[in-house]
């Protein structure tokens, strides 16, 4: 029995039945979840009715019925402050509505927590539906990466909210998830905050499979979809990360944008000019673009 408590915390919009999967997995697991916290981001699909069902359940599954989509950022920023309002557990972990963790995917990441002192997140081996690595969950490893190597630990400077166990410590030191990053970006900027300060670690024997409906990374130049206003947020939130690197890192980015700009024109890319107005809506709004992080001790 594990003896740290720990929250699970998901958000979810309009994706029931991946959503009934995804819980199913948390149910299963091998080390039982002492809380398990959901943020119904105002579903239209049923979702909280059937939460509402599944509540009556499990005594341990809280759930906040959001009256707007305030997105992934502010859906776990909502959990965690969820969470910590009903107990202050020793591990937040994060996770989307289409991650199925494997049965030992909780247990292997609480065994790495006591090979690790002081340690800020501990993040899964995100795969897809077909056991191959996920192009857009990439981790970002740390200058010093294989310290740990040999126990099946990775050192890392970023994670992805996909499956990311959060210490305590690290929650409160550094504070909450930013809200109004809405959606892209919120979690490599919430995990590059950690691990500053803490040990943070990839974590190979924990699995977890991401069901997207493709293995594809963000990538605006090969983007068909409708989801190409959506970029705005990412080039609006990376160059906010960029800038608090310094005026440096915040000129390479806009130069790094502008040159894609020119290769989409100049490519067989569809919707050429959406997406170059895109990425500068993005860059404009990100000159302005200064949230404050909130820290849950303020709270209380």
């Amino acid at each position: 029995m594990n003896s740290k408590s720990v929250a699970l915390v998901m958000v979810t919009y309009n994706r029931l039945e991946l959503l009934k999967g995804a819980l199913e997995t948390i149910f299963q697991q091998m080390t039982p979840v002492d809380g398990i916290f959901v943020i119904n981001n105002h579903s239209t699909d049923g979702t909280e009715a059937y939460l509402e069902t599944l509540t009556k359940e499990h005594s341990n599954l809280f759930v906040k019925n959001l009256t707007k989509n305030v997105g992934g950022a502010g859906g776990f920023n909502a959990g965690m402050k969820f969470a910590y309002q009903e107990h202050d557990y020793d591990f937040y972990w994060l996770m989307d509505d289409d991650t199925y963790p494997s049965e030992t995917a909780l247990t292997a990441l609480l065994k790495a927590d006591q090979e690790i002192e002081n340690v800020g997140f501990l993040s899964s081996d995100v795969v897809w539906n077909d056991g191959t690595p996920v192009k857009m969950n990439v981790p970002v490893v740390s200058d010093v990466w294989n310290d740990k190597v040999q126990a099946g630990l990775v050192g890392l400077k970023s994670g992805s909210f996909v499956s990311m166990l959060i210490s305590r410590a690290a929650f409160h030191k550094v504070g909450l998830p930013i809200k109004e990053f809405f959606i892209w970006g919120d979690d490599m900027e919430y995990s590059r905050r950690i691990s500053k300060c803490f040990a943070s670690y990839f974590v190979s024997a924990s699995v977890v499979t991401h069901k997207t409906g493709a293995n594809t990374g963000v990538d605006i130049m090969s983007e068909t979809g409708n989801r190409i206003q959506r970029y705005y947020y990412d080039n609006r939130n990376q160059f906010y990360m960029a800038k608090k690197q310094g005026f440096k890192q915040g000129l390479k980015f806009v130069i790094n944008r502008i040159s894609l700009s020119f290769r989409i024109l100049l490519s067989h890319s569809e919707k050429k000019l959406e997406k170059i107005g895109v990425i500068f809506k993005g860059i404009w709004a990100g000159i302005f673009f200064n949230p404050k992080i909130e820290y849950v001790d303020d709270e209380k």
